[in-house]
């Protein structure tokens, strides 16, 4: 417990910069991370920050890509589900065409 004291302030942090009215969602959000930063880098000395820093913003980027290409896919979809209605048009049967010329012959 006395080795991750540093890391249980780090909600402390955030809801204090937030529900103190020192910062906005966005801003006590960077606050955090920076908070997370300095004491991976300062004070515990987990992270050397000339060498293994770029590395890890690196894979924090394609972590953060997937899950924003995953919420914007899932956006698409909905809107196209919603636009198109699909709901209701499922619900009402398949629909039947018709031969070219108006002509609707089943064989």
């Amino acid at each position: 417990m006395w080795e991750a004291n540093w890391e249980l302030l780090l909600p402390v942090v955030a809801l204090v910069a937030l529900f103190g009215g020192f910062a906005t969602p966005v801003e006590a959000a960077s606050l955090t991370a920076l908070y997370a930063l300095l004491t991976v880098t300062v004070i515990r000395r987990d992270l050397h920050p000339l060498k293994e820093l770029p590395r890890v913003m690196a894979e924090c980027g394609l972590l953060v890509g997937g899950v924003l290409m995953i919420l914007e896919w899932r956006w698409a979809l909905r809107t196209t589900w919603w636009t198109r209605k699909f709901p209701t048009s499922w619900s009402n049967g398949p629909r039947t065409r018709s031969a070219p010329g108006g002509c609707s012959c089943s064989g």
